[in-house]
């Protein structure tokens, strides 16, 4: 603001020493536009501002919220509004435009687990000798998923083009939703060199430890590995 003002002066004080428009904007290094507006003016003063000046945001303000804020990130704009006697829109503002801060919502993250000491060096040093015996061509990962049996749909960009309401009903506008809609559970293995076919649970098994073994891993794995690898694998 100073330095607005400071510039103003020196825009009079060179037109009443009969300077130009056009060589104070040079010699200023500001627009033509300004020069002519301060000239008209004939006053350093700033323009008179619309609205309800911000009067309680003061520095002692602005320090107090930027220390609480420091000591505790999470505190609520309402609640600093509150504890310091100014309205939550005063406090917004400050938050906003002084201090130049917003608000950022959590975020969740998927805590990681401490293994057992020395646990990880071992299956590291495992793995690296498996991929030196080439054995890691052989290894099949495989893995379970509950799907649900529902027309599947995003809400927010598929449309159905019909003539009206009553037609795109008419034509599968309606997608319904079951509190507990039918599940299925699928098996699956895959290797570095090939698939093991979709393996589709019946409805109501029970996927424990002797099922897994009997029904997926010597039913459906262990004939496709001797067919894919052969019976040497």
């Amino acid at each position: 603001m100073v330095d607005a003002r400071l510039k103003r002066a020196q825009i009079l004080a060179l037109s009443k020493s009969g300077h130009t428009t056009s060589e104070i904007a040079e010699i200023l290094k500001v627009d033509r536009s300004t020069v002519y507006r301060v000239i008209k003016r004939g006053t350093v003063q700033d323009l008179p501002r619309t609205g309800r000046p911000l009067s309680a945001t003061t520095q002692q303000l602005k320090n107090t919220v930027r220390l609480r804020v420091t000591r505790n990130p999470a505190r609520s704009v309402r609640k600093l509004a509150k504890d310091l006697h100014v309205s939550r829109t005063t406090m917004q503002r400050l938050i906003k435009n002084k201090l130049h801060l917003r608000p950022y919502k959590y975020k969740k993250k998927t805590g990681a687990q401490q293994p057992a000491e020395g646990v990880e060096e071992e299956k590291c040093i495992a793995l690296l000798e498996r991929v030196a015996r080439d054995e890691h061509l052989s290894t099949v990962f495989s893995d379970e998923k509950l799907f649900t049996v529902e027309r599947a749909y995003n809400h927010q960009n598929m449309r159905i083009l019909a003539g009206s309401s009553k037609e795109a009903d008419s034509i599968g506008r309606v997608v319904s939703r079951n509190t507990q809609p039918a599940p299925v559970m699928v098996w699956a293995g895959v290797s570095a060199t090939g698939r093991t076919p979709l393996v589709f649970v019946e409805k109501g098994v029970k996927i424990h430890a002797k099922s897994y073994l009997e029904d997926i891993l010597k039913k459906h794995l262990i004939p496709w590995a001797h067919s894919h690898y052969g019976e040497a694998e």
